[in-house]
């Protein structure tokens, strides 16, 4: 081959590479942005095929795993898209986001040292992010370690900028540490901040029933009943305190409504049926 023809066909060479080149960064970038376009349609599937088309055009770029990763964690796929973020870390090991999903999808996986460790990461770039350290708090006492829980319930829970739920966390704490007054203490303040807070109001009543505190009990059951009043729970609360209280009229009348909302209920039928048979209706206390 003469030195013109060789030089023709490396040139030839040259601008296939490039245009090859080319074409497979087009074809990643229009992946990608059509994989997007379907997240935003919430068209989870067909955003997991643009992005693998993006991948396999290039490989080496962190975006498209990323973004897949978060289409597999829409459709609950937690083990793939752990590994998707891990694939993206692997080629860029700068971006918070990426940390942020894989600390949630090490949530859903149990793996609740490496969601500690993801967020060390996210608070480095996003130190006043509330979410993100409450998260990390229910990690830690997850792993049971009540210390670095309590440190980081405190500091969401000091003003001005109280993160509310963080009450709801440190009373968790407290009653896994068998501190039940630390508990109510934590209960208080949540109602101060949120006083018609479905929970709390439960959890107060049930604390004043086993305290045998009833008519206070009741006031705080009536509330979360109020809040929630198709939760057959707090009803059956509600029942056992009026019934302690010698009120079975009413104790009765919570237990209907008990039943109506879950009608096999045998706690329910079954105390009904007594109280029946305390006010002399014995036919319907039969029936139950």
């Amino acid at each position: 081959m003469d030195k013109s023809r060789l030089q023709g066909l490396l040139l030839w060479i040259a601008c296939a590479f490039f245009f090859l080149q080319g074409r497979a960064q087009v074809n990643a970038d229009a992946a990608v942005r059509m994989g997007r376009n379907a997240l935003s349609a919430d068209d989870y599937i067909a955003a997991v095929r643009y992005f693998n088309h993006a991948i396999d055009a290039k490989p080496f770029l962190a975006a498209p795993y990323y973004y897949r990763a978060y289409a597999k964690f829409t459709l609950e796929d937690f083990v793939g898209a752990e590994k998707d973020c891990d694939l993206s870390i692997e080629r860029n090991p700068f971006i918070a986001d990426v940390y942020r999903l894989r600390a949630i999808c090490r949530i859903h996986n149990e793996n609740y040292e490496g969601a500690v460790n993801d967020y060390v990461r996210v608070i480095a770039e996003a130190p006043n992010d509330q979410g993100v350290r409450y998260n990390q708090a229910l990690c830690f006492l997850q792993l049971k370690r009540y210390e670095q829980a309590d440190s980081a319930l405190q500091t969401l829970m000091t003003p001005p900028d109280v993160y509310v739920r963080a009450f709801s966390a440190s009373t968790q704490s407290r009653l896994e540490q068998k501190d039940t007054t630390g508990a109510i203490i934590f209960v208080d303040k949540w109602l101060t901040y949120v006083p018609k807070d479905f929970d709390a109001l439960s959890f107060k009543a049930r604390h004043l029933f086993n305290k045998e505190n009833y008519a206070a009990a009741d006031s705080f059951a009536t509330l979360a009943i109020q809040q929630q009043p198709e939760d057959y729970g707090s009803h059956l609360l509600r029942a056992a305190i009026r019934h302690a209280q010698g009120r079975f009229g009413d104790a009765t009348d919570d237990y209907d409504e008990v039943i109506r909302l879950c009608p096999e209920h045998f706690v329910a039928h079954y105390n009904r049926g007594l109280l029946r048979s305390f006010t002399g209706d014995l036919n319907r206390a039969i029936e139950d």
